[in-house]
């Protein structure tokens, strides 16, 4: 029969004749069969927290407060910019309104023959864009890049409310129906969007670094899938956004 003492909170072992300290026994051959045989079982291993320096910590904290800072100057720039382009469209939406073109109000923009001004917003409904399009109805003939008078009152709006907030930029997309060859359409687009930004400059005289983009797309972003001429197709896309 084994007998124990304690002693100095450790256990010792006591065999026939052999005298057997807990701890002078390997930690790797500590297993189950010599735990038994022993009597000792390995002593509980503590668990050692460390703790971090305090100045790590205060970079940490630092650094979660400069995030938090950054996230409120982005949502606050955000707010200003969608601020400014509802202020813009208001403005737009108005002079297009009393500009003698035969517009409709629908789904919280402007709809008429061949024409659309709407708003392009993110998750939190802030405007992003400013959105105008007008197609073959009102644009182009079918084959030119020659912009008609209804297409030019429309340029003229743009143009105002561009000088109005000179804090804006303007893509300008030119599409194609399907009627003709794919090289002369992709020519043709982007002289259909060349011609809009050759509109503004010369009127209102909007500098050359507001066009970020002027491109032609041919057929390759249909409205209407046919190959057809059809008017729909034809158009321009001009997205008004922030600096």
């Amino acid at each position: 029969m084994n007998i124990k003492f304690l002693f100095t909170s450790q256990f010792i072992c006591f065999i026939p004749f052999i005298l057997i300290s807990c701890q002078s026994i390997d930690k790797a051959t500590r297993d189950k069969w010599v735990s038994r045989f022993t009597g000792c079982y390995p002593p509980e291993e503590e668990v050692v927290v460390i703790a971090k320096p305090p100045a790590e910590t205060k970079k940490e904290e630092v650094k979660k407060e400069e995030k938090k800072e950054e996230s409120r100057e982005e949502t606050a720039k955000l707010e200003k910019v969608s601020d400014m382009l509802d202020k813009m469209y208001d403005n737009m939406k108005d002079n297009f309104e009393n500009s003698g073109l035969k517009l409709e109000k629908q789904d919280d923009g402007l709809r008429g023959p061949g024409f659309s001004l709407d708003r392009e917003k993110d998750e939190k409904k802030r405007t992003k864009k400013i959105l105008i399009s007008f197609d073959g109805d009102m644009s182009f003939p079918s084959g030119s890049s020659k912009l008609t008078d209804a297409a030019y009152k429309v340029i003229d709006q743009i143009g105002k409310a561009m000088n109005e907030y000179p804090d804006t930029n303007v893509v300008i997309y030119g599409h194609t129906d399907s009627v003709g060859s794919k090289a002369l359409n992709y020519k043709l687009s982007g002289d259909r969007a060349a011609a809009v930004k050759k509109g503004l400059m010369d009127k209102h005289k909007i500098a050359e670094k507001r066009f970020r983009e002027i491109k032609g797309y041919a057929d390759d972003r249909k409205i209407i899938n046919t190959m057809a001429a059809e008017p729909r197709n034809r158009r321009v896309e001009i997205k008004v956004a922030a600096n």
